[in-house]
C-alpha cells in the first residue's frame, strides 16, 4: 500500500496504476503488495510532464487536458482502483458510452456510487475515494495523505478482528 507514496518520494510517476500492475509479494498474505510494470514511469521532480499516458479507465484528468502534470496523477488512479475493489466495477466506464463519453466523465469527475454494492460500503472508504478523484490535482490529495486517511486505520482494525475471528 506505501509502493506509489515511496515512488513519489523519490520523484517518480508511475503513470499507470491499475490492478494489473499490482503484485503479491507472497503466497502467504495477502497484504504485501508490489507495483510493476515501470514502462511509463517517468521523472516527475519538475511536475512538468505533458506526455499523455496510462491505461484509459485509469487516467487521470490532467493527462487528457494535455496539461501539465505530476505525481499526482497516481493518486488518481489509486483513487480508481480503490473504487472498483470497493464497488466492483468502473467509475466511469459504461460499455454503452463509449471511450469519448467516459473521457468526459473522467474529465469532470462525473462518477456515482450505485445503492448497491455502496449502501455496504463505510462512509470513511467512500469519504477516501472523493479525496482522490478530484479534477483540480493541487486539490486531490496526496498518496502520502491517502494513507493517513481514516479509512485505512478502520480498514486495518476490521482486519485484525477477521483474523482473530478466524483463529478462534
Amino acid at each position: 500500500r506505501d509502493a506509489p507514496a515511496y515512488v513519489h518520494s523519490r520523484g517518480v510517476a508511475h503513470r499507470d496504476v491499475k490492478p494489473e500492475n499490482l503484485l503479491l509479494a507472497s503466497r502467504a498474505n495477502d497484504h504485501d503488495v508490489k507495483l510493476a510494470d515501470f514502462g511509463f514511469a517517468a521523472d516527475a521532480s519538475a511536475a512538468d510532464l505533458t506526455a499523455p499516458c496510462g491505461t484509459p479507465n485509469y487516467v487521470a484528468p490532467e493527462i487528457l487536458a494535455r496539461a501539465r502534470y505530476g505525481v499526482e496523477v497516481d493518486a488518481w488512479s489509486a483513487g480508481v482502483l480503490v473504487f472498483i475493489l470497493l464497488g466492483g466495477y468502473m467509475p466511469f466506464d459504461d460499455a454503452e458510452i463509449g471511450v469519448a463519453a467516459m473521457y468526459e466523465r473522467i474529465g469532470r469527475a462525473e462518477y456515482t456510487f450505485d445503492p448497491d454494492p455502496f449502501d455496504h460500503v463505510s462512509a470513511a472508504a467512500k469519504s477516501l475515494v472523493r479525496q482522490l478523484l478530484v479534477v483540480d490535482r493541487a486539490k486531490r490529495s496526496s498518496t502520502r495523505a491517502a494513507l493517513e486517511h481514516p479509512w485505512f486505520a478502520e480498514s486495518a482494525e476490521c482486519a485484525t478482528c477477521q483474523h482473530e475471528l478466524a483463529q478462534t
